[in-house]
């Protein structure tokens, strides 16, 4: 069985996106190499830019900077304020209009579910629920696994419940 573990996003890499639209840090995937079951990043977005097809592939995006970042998702203009979260399928067309300023999202991207991220508040403790993939910091002054959690950082929990304290924000990272 895995054992659940921190990472820091300060650590991770980040790739230029094919089409030059942004930057993406790959917090985690599922398995670690070859195609994905499932896959989760954050990316930066600084103009305007088309997502690439990935057929077959759910995705579900949060906005997690003061925004709004806008996506255009087959025409429909679709506005997130920040920690809003839209899904939508790797088949479909998206871009993401100039946003004026870089905006960061928070990416799931799964193969055979639903992805599905969530804000959750901290007060104090919490314990994630069996079977989550990750929760990532969003706010505030947390710590796990006896370190702390900047924004951005993930705990991948590898489906054990896993304690969060402090208070704050964090996005559960899960597959339906």
């Amino acid at each position: 069985m895995a054992t659940p573990r921190t990472i820091s996003l300060d650590e991770v890499p980040a790739s230029r996106w094919v089409n030059g639209g942004g930057f993406t840090a790959e917090l985690a995937r599922e398995p670690r190499s070859g195609p994905f079951r499932w896959r989760l990043s954050i990316a930066t977005i600084s103009g305007a830019a088309t997502f690439s097809h990935i057929p077959g592939v759910a995705r579900a995006l949060m906005a997690i900077t003061d925004g709004p970042l806008t996506l255009i998702v087959d025409g429909a203009h679709v506005r997130l304020a920040k920690y809003d979260t839209v899904q939508f399928t790797g088949d479909q067309e998206v871009a993401s209009s100039d946003p004026g300023t870089a905006q960061r999202d928070l990416n799931l991207m799964v193969r055979g579910g639903t992805p599905v991220l969530e804000a959750v508040s901290v007060s104090g403790r919490i314990v994630t629920p069996p079977g989550l993939l990750a929760a990532v910091a969003l706010e505030g002054e947390l710590r796990s696994l006896a370190r702390p959690l900047s924004a951005g950082d993930a705990v991948l929990t590898a489906g054990v419940p896993t304690a969060i304290r402090g208070e704050g924000l964090i996005a559960f990272a899960r597959v339906l």
